[in-house]
């Protein structure tokens, strides 16, 4: 028996969009999709990020991760949490 999978409907506008985004990617932008890391790993800072800025966006804009994950050292208060949860949700 194989395991279910759940199926999001995507209306072909979307389809469409996405194969035009991944057409204008190259082999390394995909590849780089598959990485999460943290702000340190991607802007190569030796000290702790707390904050995303100006580095942390041109180190991005150079290898466009999959994600980056604040752990608790780069977390000043919990107010940082419900903010960055809050840019993912309306992004």
């Amino acid at each position: 028996m194989e395991p279910e999978t759940a199926q999001v409907p995507v209306d072909s506008d979307t389809e469409e969009r996405i194969a035009e985004i991944l057409s204008n990617m190259t082999p390394e932008e995909k590849a780089a999709q598959l990485f999460v890391v943290t702000p340190e790993a991607l802007t190569g800072f030796a000290g702790t990020v707390t904050a995303a800025g100006d580095l942390t966006r041109e180190a991005f804009d150079e290898i466009p991760v999959g994600g980056i994950v604040y752990m608790g050292d780069n977390l000043e208060n919990s107010d940082q949490i419900i903010i960055r949860h809050l840019r993912c949700v309306i992004s």
